[in-house]
This record gives structure tokens, C-alpha cells and sequence, in this order.
């Protein structure tokens, strides 16, 4: 396995419905890979649909 180039770890939690929310937002957004969804949204805000 390579070295991961992201080192440091973010924990945040959710109530059920901010959950529900964030896992239709990622649905929708077409991306296979939460972390990377997260990664995008935190950094840039938006997230495009197309």
C-alpha cells in the first residue's frame, strides 16, 4: 500500500437528519468515493451536478 499524503484526521459528527442530508448531497453528486466528496465540499464549497 502507498503512503497516504493526507496525514491528519477530522472527526465531526452529524445529527440523523444533517446524515441523511450529506448522503443525498453525495448521491447526487455522482462520486464514488465519500472522502473525496468531503475533501471537495470542504475545501471549495460547491459541488457540481451535471
Amino acid at each position: 500500500m502507498a503512503s497516504r499524503i493526507r496525514i491528519n484526521r477530522n472527526e465531526f459528527y452529524l445529527s440523523n437528519e444533517e446524515q441523511y442530508i450529506l448522503n443525498k448531497k453525495f448521491e447526487l453528486s455522482g462520486m464514488k468515493s465519500k472522502s473525496a466528496f468531503l475533501h471537495t465540499l470542504i475545501l471549495y464549497g460547491y459541488i457540481y451536478v451535471t
